[in-house]
């Protein structure tokens, strides 16, 4: 299968996303992009002040995708911010 040159490149170690490379072809070489990760483990042992505090630090339009494509989770996050409201 031919690799499309604008599938970025994405280095992973122990779970932890290192870098991202996406090609330039006016460059013609790999550039690092900015990226936000959005990791969901933080429900697993984050507290409710973390996980409001990284859901507030998100773009809105990466809430947005989230609101949309993976409900389920925005819901996690909407009741852990109201639980650290509540604080």
């Amino acid at each position: 299968m031919k690799k499309s040159k604008d599938e970025p490149v994405i280095f992973v170690e122990g779970g932890i996303v290192q870098s991202v490379l996406i090609f330039n072809s006016s460059r013609k070489g790999y550039r690092e992009p900015r990226y936000t990760v959005v990791d969901y483990d933080l429900f697993e042992g984050g507290t409710s002040e973390e996980i409001a505090e990284k859901w507030y630090s998100l773009d809105e339009n990466v809430k947005e995708f989230i609101k949309k494509h993976h409900y389920g989770e925005y819901e996690k996050f909407q009741e852990h911010i109201r639980t650290a409201e509540e604080l």
